[in-house]
């Protein structure tokens, strides 16, 4: 079973109800994203020892803008 096909009523459900929105690619945006993800994490390793909440805020946010890439 491919994984469109796995989940696909699922995800066609949640976008019929507006749970989810369909947005068009934009490989720029995305490419921001990613940079700055890494650079997140960059800091994320300079802080881990000094600041670890402030660490993990920025990891957390990575990921965040990771996965919206």
């Amino acid at each position: 079973m491919s994984g469109w096909a796995r989940g696909r009523a699922e995800i066609l459900g949640m976008l019929e109800r507006g749970e989810l929105s369909q947005v068009a690619a934009n490989a720029e945006l995305a490419d921001r994203l990613l940079a700055t993800a890494r650079q997140h994490l960059a800091s994320a390793r300079l802080l881990a020892d000094s600041d670890p909440y402030l660490a993990y805020v920025a990891v957390y946010d990575a990921i965040r803008k990771a996965l919206s890439a």
